[in-house]
């Protein structure tokens, strides 16, 4: 081969290397998002999870509160982002809990959704609240 054949082939295994690098970057930069993005969603996970356990712990009131808090979703929709499923369902767990929870300890039966129970034993703050919000869905 000439010397020539040996720079048109050294140029293409250096274009070919580049454009691995460049391939390379970008996976490490979808990575680097796809990490961030699970910790974030781990983050708000644990905070739905920190606000339920709070109302657990206290009584009917903080339980209402509570589930006037988590009855609206933290992602605007839940499949823009991986995660968002899995906080959504983290989310829905979390009202299920607390919907348990005041049926075990008031020993009435609402139904599985949220308003009933934030109307009956939410302070009135929280009654008058949830009344905006069900008027403006």
């Amino acid at each position: 081969m000439s010397a020539t054949g040996y720079r048109i082939t050294s140029g293409l295994l250096a274009i070919a290397l580049l454009v691995s690098l460049g391939l390379l970057l970008q996976r490490q930069v979808e990575l680097g998002r796809m990490r961030s993005d699970i910790r974030f969603g781990r983050d708000v996970a644990q905070s739905l999870r920190d606000r339920r356990d709070f109302a657990l712990k206290r009584g009917p009131a903080e339980a209402a509160e509570a589930l006037y808090s988590l009855q609206i979703a933290p992602f605007p929709e839940p499949s823009w982002n991986p995660v968002a499923g899995f906080v959504e369902s983290e989310r829905r767990r979390c009202i299920a809990d607390l919907i348990g929870f005041l049926r075990t300890r008031t020993g009435k039966d609402l139904g599985d959704g949220p308003d009933p129970w934030i109307f009956e034993f939410g302070d009135e703050t929280i009654r008058r609240c949830q009344t905006n919000l069900v008027e403006s869905r």
